[in-house]
């Protein structure tokens, strides 16, 4: 059984300040094939678009970030245009002290579009 992302402890920022130019914009959750529960959410950033995948470490706890961009994509959650991945992870805590994967994929900056998802986002 794998947990469900909680990220009943996070404030969505919905305008740039000083102290946090990161803009969030939409959520959305679901259960992968495995039935891993995922949460991803879709903010902005300095003139990129970024995507943020969370999931249980479960099973998966030594991926690197190329395993993990493989792992989204063989879900269906994103599909890559060309080679070029912009992919970083970490391990985290959630508020339920569970471990894991917080994973971001560069989605577009201001000349390229790097993936593509079809995913249904719910705005904040």
């Amino acid at each position: 059984m794998f947990h469900t992302p909680d990220r009943s402890d996070i404030t969505p920022n919905f305008s740039p300040t000083e102290d946090n130019d990161v803009i969030d914009i939409a959520w959305c959750t679901g259960i992968l094939s495995e039935g891993r529960p995922f949460r991803a959410e879709y903010w902005v950033q300095d003139q990129l678009t970024l995507l943020t995948f969370f999931v249980s470490v479960s099973g998966i706890e030594n991926y690197s970030d190329e395993q993990l961009a493989n792992f989204l994509e063989a879900e269906n959650l994103i599909e890559f245009r060309g080679d070029k991945r912009s992919v970083g992870s970490m391990v985290i805590k959630d508020a339920s002290d569970n471990e894991m994967w917080s994973i971001t994929i560069c989605i577009h900056d201001t000349s390229e579009i790097y993936a593509d998802t079809e995913l249904k986002f719910n705005n904040y």
